[in-house]
């Protein structure tokens, strides 16, 4: 089906009518007065908020006293008769410009400008006295609240702000005649732009704003989750003496790394891949090479304890990775919000989404693991403190390396740790990633063309390249078959130029009896592409001007002509001779 279509036509000036006969034509007339009255009651009701509906003309004030001015207010002979004390002239109707710095909605000052267009066509013909109709008080109006909403930058206000306002439009409409003018049909497609063109796009923006914020909250939810369990790597089963405040992860190499484990541990890794697009590498980390680990000492250092703490450690700099790849989304967000819309990047979107939620469970149980292990090592070590025989405690470390152990242990306590504060952010990450999940599937949602995204087809590819690259990776972890890598997006093609011209005085060289075959194409690029490219030059029919066929048309035209001119020359003095008739009485005529 096609798009419904609309009907449009050319506004009309308003005629002028007088509006008395005797009056002054300054003054309204009862119906203006009533007019006036019920449009400010509809005014102060429709819901528009109040900091909008302040208006510096003193038409708007409720108190009629100050609005108005009797004219005959001391007249015995005139009754009472009352003209605005605002006075309009046509200056008023030129919409003056709105700060560049403070105006966030441009679409609401470009009606403003029509606004502004209308009403200096409306009252071209009307005279000086007749621009206080109320109609004119009420658009100015209208234009001082579209210059106030296109100031404030919250979305959601000014959509709803907009919504009270055409309702407010539309009980002026209705109370607007149809014959006089063209007030109502101008407010009725007032309404039916806001309504079309500025409230989806809007509506849009709230979309595009509340993925985003809520990408945002999904960040914070990684880094706390991130940080949580980087603390409990940091202080858990570690005899060394750590730093009271375990430092992010993703930190490089410190000084005194042996004061923090966690970091120690990700020195002592290796890396499963190369350098990944904008991302790190994966980390693989074994038993064995924690236990070989310099600056890295548990003490528990059991097989299974040394294989969940390398396990956890490689779920932290996943975890680092999904959360740069998250703050990659919100910034291309705020680059090209319409991103989200595209069908490949919202399924490779969704597909990580949907990995994320099942590894923040998968990688839980090994955390897990090293609170419980950590638990029992405490537990053991108070117990092997009371029973420490004199001797060790005179010429061994073990009473050293216990009271290190405790120490952490105590500091550990001031700090959540516990399998409860975790899994509460646990809980509060998977409901980000539902939230996120159930707004990209929403069948209000547009789709986008790449075409629409071309300005960042690089920044798109490489987001998406990352995507997949992560997914792959948890696949991989899990022995399964990664997904397919997702359709990429074509920058903007620089095609080589090639030479086309019309050939003059030939409209269609395949049916003239004089046309010349023409030329191969001639590719006019660089030696190396040309040949490439040959075959585009071949299917696009782009072909050099083929040599002039002019000279042989001349000639043939020449050749024809002198024989017809010979003919006509020979008939014309070869006629017969006219044959002179006489008659009696009559005048001599020639018969030819």
């Amino acid at each position: 089906m096609g798009k419904e279509k609309k009907y449009y036509t050319s506004y009309q000036a308003m005629p002028p009518n007088s509006r008395f006969w005797v009056h002054s034509e300054l003054c309204y007339t009862e119906a203006e007065l009533n007019f006036r009255a019920w449009v400010l009651k509809a005014r102060a009701n429709s819901g528009i908020h109040q900091d909008y509906l302040t208006n510096p003309s003193s038409w708007f004030i409720d108190d009629d006293q100050q609005a108005f001015i009797n004219v005959y207010q001391n007249s015995w002979f005139f009754s009472n008769a009352y003209k605005t004390r605002h006075v309009l002239t046509r200056d008023d109707f030129f919409v003056q410009p709105v700060d560049s710095q403070r105006l966030q909605w441009p679409q609401l000052y470009d009606l403003m400008q029509k606004t502004g267009d209308y009403l200096l066509l409306r009252n071209k013909n009307l005279p000086a006295e007749h621009l206080n109709q109320p109609m004119n008080f009420i658009l100015l109006d209208i234009n001082h609240i579209l210059k106030d909403i296109s100031q404030n930058p919250n979305i959601g206000q000014t959509q709803e702000q907009l919504m009270h306002l055409t309702r407010y439009i539309r009980a002026i409409e209705k109370n607007t005649s149809p014959l006089i003018g063209s007030d109502r049909l101008f407010l009725a497609n007032f309404r039916s732009m806001i309504d079309e063109e500025i409230h989806p796009q809007l509506t849009y923006l709230i979309e595009s704003q509340l993925l985003k914020d809520r990408l945002g909250d999904l960040s914070k939810n990684i880094k706390q989750l991130s940080s949580e369990r980087n603390r409990v790597l940091h202080f858990a089963l570690s005899s060394n003496q750590v730093n009271p405040h375990p430092y992010d992860f993703t930190l490089g190499p410190l000084e005194n790394i042996k004061a923090y484990p966690s970091l120690a541990a990700k020195k002592c890794t290796q890396s499963l891949t190369a350098a990944q697009v904008q991302l790190g590498p994966s980390l693989a980390l074994s038993a064995e090479q924690l236990r070989a680990c310099p600056d890295f000492e548990l003490i528990a250092a059991n097989e299974e304890v040394l294989e969940n703490y390398a396990k956890a450690i490689s779920d932290l700099n996943e975890l680092a990775q999904f959360q740069q790849i998250v703050n990659q989304v919100i910034a291309l967000l705020g680059q090209a919000g319409e991103v989200y819309t595209v069908y490949q990047f919202k399924e490779q979107l969704l597909l990580l989404l949907n990995q994320i939620d099942h590894f923040i469970d998968d990688s839980f149980k090994n955390i897990e693991a090293i609170i419980n292990a950590n638990t029992h090592a405490y537990h053991q070590a108070i117990h092997e403190k009371q029973n420490l025989s004199l001797l060790k405690k005179l010429f061994s470390s073990k009473k050293e390396k216990l009271n290190t152990f405790i120490r952490n242990q105590d500091i550990l306590a001031q700090f959540p740790s516990t399998t409860a504060d975790l899994a509460k952010t646990n809980h509060a990450l998977k409901n980000d990633v539902n939230q996120i999940i159930v707004h990209l599937n929403k069948p209000a949602i547009k789709k986008t063309s790449f075409s629409a995204l071309a300005q960042q087809a690089q920044e798109l590819n490489s987001l998406m390249n990352s995507m997949h690259i992560w997914v792959k990776t948890q696949y991989t972890a899990k022995g399964l078959d990664a997904p397919k890598m997702p359709e990429m997006l074509s920058p903007p093609s620089q095609e080589p130029q090639f030479q086309q011209k019309a050939v003059a005085g030939v409209n269609n060289a395949n049916t003239s009896l004089l046309s010349i075959p023409a030329t191969p194409p001639v590719c006019i690029t660089y030696h190396s592409t040309c040949k490439i490219q040959r075959q585009l030059c071949i299917s696009n029919k782009l072909y050099e001007p083929p040599s002039s066929p002019l000279p042989v048309i001349y000639f043939m035209g020449f050749v024809t002509l002198v024989p017809i001119a010979l003919i006509i020359y020979y008939l014309a003095f070869k006629l017969p001779a006219p044959i002179e008739q006489t008659s009696l009485g009559e005048k001599t005529s020639l018969i030819k």
